[in-house]
Formats: C-alpha cells, sequence, structure tokens
C-alpha cells in the first residue's frame, strides 16, 4: 500500500518531469506518451481480464521529433 511519503515524492518526480517537458519548447508535452493503438489494447486487455486470463498490452507510438531549442 502506498503511503503519503511515497505519494509526495512521486508527486514531486511528476512536477519535475512536466517542468522539464515544458521548460525543452515541447508545446504539447503529454502526446507523445499517448498510443496510437490505446483503444485496441485497452479492449484486448479488459477482454482477456473478463475472461480470467491475462494480457500484456502492446502499446505502438507515434515517432514525432521533439523540437529543442
Amino acid at each position: 500500500m502506498f503511503t503519503s511519503k511515497f505519494k509526495k515524492k512521486i508527486k514531486i518526480l511528476d512536477d519535475s518531469f512536466t517542468k522539464f517537458v515544458i521548460s525543452k519548447s515541447i508545446n504539447e508535452p503529454y502526446v507523445y506518451f499517448i498510443p496510437t493503438n490505446k483503444l485496441e489494447e485497452e479492449t484486448k486487455f479488459f477482454n482477456a481480464l473478463a475472461q480470467g486470463k491475462s494480457y500484456e498490452p502492446k502499446f505502438e507510438y507515434e515517432k514525432k521529433l521533439i523540437n529543442i531549442i
């Protein structure tokens, strides 16, 4: 179970990461972390889960150049 200290550390890391991404002039920082096949893999995952099976999603990401100024 997560402790409040651990949650605070995760929040600090997340904030630091967000500031880093924004500081590198990436206009839409989180678009780089959204899989192009998110819906399909979620469907496969939850269908397998409903049948009592396991499924490891195989996410694909769009390759984009990051413009660092």
